[in-house]
């Protein structure tokens, strides 16, 4: 009866974790995966997506935490030759935001350029995305994240980690909500 009751044991213990399905990452986890997957965009050639003939490498981009419930996606690009602006070497953009007002994340078909591809990730409402650009500074509902696009599969992956960071920073707010 003991062996049956250890064997018993040893399988309830061997067998769980693969129970509990895919391990789920942390706030911070999903910070350094998406940060990893858009700094692979660094390098290549882009358009950018406020003007048309605007092409310029990616020189940095970063995803990264600031404060308790807000998070930073900045870029630098070179050779802005932007006919809508004055010409600059380089400029660096940033949007700060709180992942739990999220609403959509769509691959923005429009501003493609392969293998750099743009995700349009809307907010629930006007005035969640705070952007900063040399002195000016604006807010809005929208921002546009580049991406290397290696494989089909990685837009959706991007989505899934945004979602995901979504998730996470709702049920910090509120762990017991919806």
């Amino acid at each position: 009866m003991k062996k049956i009751l250890a064997l018993v044991s040893i399988m309830l213990y061997t067998t769980a974790p693969f129970a509990q399905g895919k391990a789920m990452l942390t706030k911070d986890e999903t910070i350094n995966y998406i940060n990893r997957t858009l700094q692979k965009a660094k390098g290549y050639k882009c358009l950018h997506v406020g003007c048309l003939k605007n092409e310029g490498s990616i020189l940095d981009v970063s995803f990264i935490t600031v404060g308790d419930d807000k998070v930073k996606y900045q870029y630098t690009q070179d050779e802005a030759k932007r006919p809508c602006y004055c010409c600059w070497d380089s400029y660096t953009i940033s949007y700060t935001f709180s992942p739990t007002h999220i609403a959509t994340i769509e691959l923005d078909a429009k501003y493609n350029d392969p293998p750099i591809y743009h995700c349009t990730i809307k907010f629930i409402r006007k005035g969640l995305v705070q952007t900063a650009w040399k002195d000016y500074k604006s807010t809005s509902d929208e921002l546009k994240i580049y991406f290397l696009m290696a494989e089909n599969g990685d837009f959706t992956k991007l989505k899934k980690a945004f979602e995901h960071l979504r998730d996470l920073c709702k049920a910090e707010d509120d762990p017991f909500g919806q």
